[in-house]
């Protein structure tokens, strides 16, 4: 799970700074927004009560979150490339 987090974190902020030296900004997308609350929510709960089911749960949806997010910049990203 650590991996998929930093992974993505990784290949955003690599899409990103590609993207910004092609002239074109990427603002913050929904999903990247949903990702992050979600990682807060985990955090604070994993920090506050363990992991309990309920917490292994939220946990996996932060995940598939964040998987979406990333596929979401990329597809994103890919229509608005630069073709020269």
């Amino acid at each position: 799970m650590v991996a998929v987090v930093v992974g993505r974190e990784a290949a955003v902020t690599w899409l990103r700074w590609h993207a910004k030296r092609s002239g074109i900004i990427v603002p913050a997308s929904f999903w990247g927004k949903v990702k992050m609350v979600m990682q807060c929510a985990v955090l604070v709960a994993l920090l506050a009560v363990g992991s309990p089911l309920w917490v292994e749960i939220v946990l996996y949806v932060m995940v598939a979150a964040t998987v979406a997010s990333g596929v979401d910049y990329a597809l994103n990203l890919r229509g608005r490339a630069d073709p020269a």
